[in-house]
């Protein structure tokens, strides 16, 4: 027999086996030792879920007729984005721009410390610099960013998924201790994207289908966002993404 014991912050898989007494409980074998159990504590099922507990959705995006209002375009022109090529999806043209300007930016400015967004990107980058994806967002010079995105520097493996952490206080591009997470995946133009905040912890996931979620990896950060969104990056070359909706949960 098995048994889930919530204790604490914790919850317990535990085994039961045999010379069960009659009328005792889970509960007693987690409490005291019972000479009518024997117990094994699965640590590999031990799952930690405090403090972040299951979250809220409190802002859709689904791209239909017009933005939302609190949307805030940073160095995007009207002619750069529309809603009408493909319904339902926010079709923006990555920038063509020196390599050394900063990125395009869809935001929006948030409090919470605790919070994850979800988007689907449709797009197949093909030259450096080319990204387009998720980040929560201080400055220029501080952010987090998720993306799908092409990159062929250091061994990069190209047309791949990206988890970049942008900051004076983290390891530059030339640091031995610098990582993005680089991540290939089977679909080269379709994937969801799910960036999420702990306070100082953040953490990258992507799906293949919305459902099924894989980490791909975390970054501890000193930084102190304000806004959350999307970031399009540059190119030489007319290439766009299609963004099909995004997302905004609050973690308890």
């Amino acid at each position: 027999m098995e048994a889930i014991i919530h204790h604490e912050d914790y919850l317990f898989l535990v085994a039961l086996q045999s010379r069960t007494k009659v009328g005792q409980t889970p509960e007693n074998l987690f409490n005291e030792f019972n000479d009518g159990f024997i117990y094994n504590v699965l640590m590999a099922n031990l799952k930690r879920f405090a403090p972040v507990k299951e979250a809220s959705l409190i802002f859709e995006e689904l791209f239909i007729h017009s933005l939302d209002p609190d949307w805030g375009l940073i160095r995007m022109g009207n002619d750069q984005w529309n809603l009408t090529h493909y319904k339902g999806y926010f079709k923006v043209y990555l920038t063509q721009a020196p390599l050394s300007s900063p990125d395009t930016l869809l935001l929006r400015y948030i409090e919470n410390e605790n919070f994850e967004i979800v988007t689907r990107v449709i797009f197949e980058p093909k030259r450096n610099y080319q990204r387009v994806g998720l980040v929560i967002y201080e400055n220029r010079d501080n952010y987090v960013a998720l993306l799908r995105a092409h990159s062929d520097f250091k061994g990069s493996p190209g047309n791949a998924i990206y988890f970049d952490h942008i900051s004076p206080s983290a390891p530059g591009f030339d640091d031995p201790n610098y990582t993005s997470f680089s991540t290939q995946i089977s679909s080269p133009n379709d994937v969801y994207l799910r960036l999420k905040r702990n306070y100082n912890v953040y953490t990258a996931y992507y799906s293949l289908d919305g459902q099924t979620w894989v980490k791909i990896g975390e970054h501890i950060s000193t930084i102190e966002p304000v806004s959350y969104g999307l970031l399009i990056g540059k190119t030489d070359i007319e290439i766009y993404a299609l963004i099909d909706f995004f997302e905004l949960h609050i973690l308890d």
